[in-house]
Order: structure tokens, then C-alpha cells, then sequence
């Protein structure tokens, strides 16, 4: 005979100041998961309530150059199936919120992230689609797929940045040359990206059109280009097929330019 087993109203609390996994030190976590489940004969369902939240106050990770600091991760509405028969075939979904305070690494400055999208984990594979963005503003658009024994892959794709409203590059990145100020133009950018696990290969390409502003007291306008980046390890390429630049003024107004290269 069938039956079936209600879990109504659970609530799992979890305190604890520090927790060591693998080459991760977690510090101040604190989880609030209310749940309800469902039991039968053939699988065991649990579901996360709206408002389940887990906080880290601390994560150390292997890499020493990145740090992060107040996760607050929402799991709202997570799901978990678990088949009796067939653990291996087991389904996770939720939607996801991540929202860090201040992440730090030698690349970046100092700031908030958050990401937010849908996570789903069925059989031998994971994936992940949303969306990443900096309090300074830059976003990316994710489509992450991870088989089981398998390398990761993923699609970035940079969210069309309008340099006349602000510069989020500037923002974000660390190395952002301080003498060069954009006022017009805009950049897109698209990137494929894999790794088993660390990063292994890159594959991208940026596109910039009607840039114009100011570099060392050289005003300059209608900067535009394709630029397309090779990542193979530690060997960068960067292919420049077809810059054009409409004005360079350095006290005398220079141009149209143009210029095609290649830097490994």
C-alpha cells in the first residue's frame, strides 16, 4: 500500500562563529530556513519558505588576493527532490539572491556585488542564469552550465554601458588609467569562458563606438573598435583588426586615424 508523510511549519536555525571546508574558512554564519516537506514511498520533497536566508559575516577563500565580506544569500522558494531509488538523479531549483557588502581583490576596487537569477541542479549537471552587478555599476548577464565530470562553461555578457550617464568601468576596475575620462560613446562586450575547476580559457570580444573624452589633456572623439581577447593558462592575445579615431587634439587637432594590431 501507498503512503505519505506532511511535513508542516519546520524550521532549521544554524549558529556557528567559524567553520572550516576544504581550503575555505567561513566566519558569523547564521542560516533561518523554514521549510515544509513531503514523504512518500518513492521520493523525499523539501521546500524552503520565501524568507529563508543564510548570512556569512566572513569567507577566506584558497585565492589570498580575494576576500568577501557580509553574504547575505536569499534561497526563496528552493525545492529538493530526492528519488529513493535513484539519489543520483536528484533535482534542486531556486531563485537566487546574493548581495556581498565588500568584496576586495588586486583587480578591483573595494565594493558591493550582488547576483540574482535561477539555479537548477538535475541529474550530472548544474546551471545557473542571471545576473551580476557592482554598486558602481557595471552588470553582467550569466548563463553558467556545469556537467558533472565535466570542465564549467559560461556566457558573460556585459551589459551595454552609456558613457555620457556614467562610467562603471572606472568604477569598478582597480587599474582604470587615472588620466583618461570618458563623457560619450558606449561599450558592449560578450565572453565565453571555461575551466576544470580554476579558469582555464577565455574567449571574448569588446566593441566600443563614438567613445569620446579626454586622456592627459588630449581631448579625443569618435574612438571606435572591435577588440577580440584569446586567454589559453597565462598566454593572453588581444587583436585589435579595426580601430578608427575620428579626432586626437593634444594642442593640435589630429585626424581621422586608424590602426589595426595584435599583442601577445
Amino acid at each position: 500500500s501507498s503512503w505519505t508523510a506532511d511535513l508542516e511549519q519546520g524550521r532549521l536555525e544554524i549558529n556557528a562563529r567559524r567553520v572550516q571546508y576544504g581550503d575555505m574558512a567561513l566566519g558569523g554564519i547564521r542560516a533561518r530556513l523554514p521549510f515544509s516537506g513531503q514523504v512518500t514511498q518513492e521520493r523525499v520533497k523539501i521546500r524552503l519558505a520565501a524568507d529563508a536566508m543564510l548570512s556569512i559575516e566572513t569567507l577566506a577563500l584558497p585565492d589570498p588576493a580575494l576576500s568577501l565580506a557580509d553574504l547575505r544569500l536569499g534561497l526563496s522558494g528552493l525545492v529538493t527532490e530526492v528519488p529513493f531509488d535513484d539519489p543520483g538523479a536528484s533535482q534542486v531549483q531556486s531563485r537566487v539572491q546574493l548581495a556581498v557588502s565588500r568584496l576586495e581583490h588586486a583587480s578591483l576596487k573595494p565594493q558591493g556585488w550582488s547576483m540574482a537569477g535561477e539555479l537548477r541542479h538535475r541529474g550530472d549537471a548544474s546551471t545557473f542564469v542571471g545576473n551580476l552587478a557592482s554598486v558602481g555599476g557595471l552588470g553582467l548577464d550569466v548563463d553558467f552550465a556545469w556537467p558533472e565530470n565535466r570542465p564549467w562553461r559560461a556566457e558573460l555578457r556585459l551589459q551595454e554601458i552609456f558613457f555620457r550617464a556614467a562610467n562603471p568601468l572606472a568604477a569598478t576596475l582597480a587599474d582604470w588609467p587615472p588620466l583618461l575620462s570618458l563623457g560619450t560613446g558606449r561599450l558592449t562586450g560578450r565572453f565565453e569562458v571555461a575551466g576544470n575547476p580554476g579558469l582555464e580559457r577565455i574567449d571574448g570580444r569588446i566593441e566600443a563606438a563614438g567613445l569620446g573624452g579626454i586622456h592627459d589633456r588630449a581631448a579625443f572623439e569618435g574612438l571606435g573598435f572591435p577588440l577580440d581577447l584569446t586567454l589559453r593558462g597565462d598566454d593572453l592575445t588581444l587583436d585589435l583588426p579595426n580601430l578608427s579615431l575620428a579626432m586626437y587634439d593634444p594642442g593640435i587637432p589630429l585626424g581621422p586615424l586608424s590602426l589595426n594590431g595584435r599583442y601577445i
